[in-house]
């Protein structure tokens, strides 16, 4: 998972310097800090807000909502007999709490 969050990161990085602009321009037109923008190309934790207004200046933000694309199935075309739920079976014990007749 990680791996793949740097894949991620890198590419968007390579993306902000193939578009000319520097960490200063992103933090300008975004609203964050220098630091926050560092952080976020250095692949650490910063919230999801502030990763979406990374990705608006970037131009991205059309390409993640759009991303994965939905499937044509519905909920209710999911085959009943494969994801329904099952009861757990009563246990037949000869057990009693005593206040039973």
């Amino acid at each position: 998972m990680e791996q793949n969050y740097l894949r991620l990161i890198k590419k968007l990085k390579a993306y902000r310097i193939s578009q000319f602009k520097t960490q200063e321009d992103v933090a300008l037109e975004s609203g964050l800090s220098k630091r926050t923008i560092v952080n976020l190309e250095k692949g650490e934790n910063v919230s999801m807000e502030n990763f979406w207004k990374y990705l608006d200046v970037l131009g991205l933000t059309q390409a993640f909502v759009s991303f994965p694309p939905f499937a044509d199935m519905r909920f209710e075309d999911i085959p009943k007999n494969k994801y329904e739920r099952q009861r757990v079976r009563e246990r037949k014990t000869d057990f009693h709490w005593g206040d039973e007749e």
